[in-house]
């Protein structure tokens, strides 16, 4: 699971980018990156905080069965 470190290191290389850019097109590009880097992790250090995310929360769900079709004669495209 991703965590906040994580997205607060890819927007400082991010901007890292940015700033080792001449090109102005790629600079606003890793800018914006930055910023959605950023915008994660403030949502999951909120989402951690008001403990509405997180393993002690996170309950597996349960799949629906898929029923395995039977192959019949003539199935076969020989």
């Amino acid at each position: 699971m991703a965590n906040v470190w994580y997205y607060r290191n890819e927007s400082k290389l991010a901007r890292a980018r940015a700033g080792a850019s001449s090109d102005p097109i790629a600079i606003q590009t890793w800018l914006r990156i930055a910023k959605d880097y950023d915008d994660l992790a403030d949502s999951l250090e909120a989402a951690e905080r008001s403990g509405s995310f997180g393993p002690a929360r996170m309950q597996p769900q349960p799949q629906p069965m898929q029923q395995q079709q039977s192959k019949t004669e003539g199935d076969d495209n020989k």
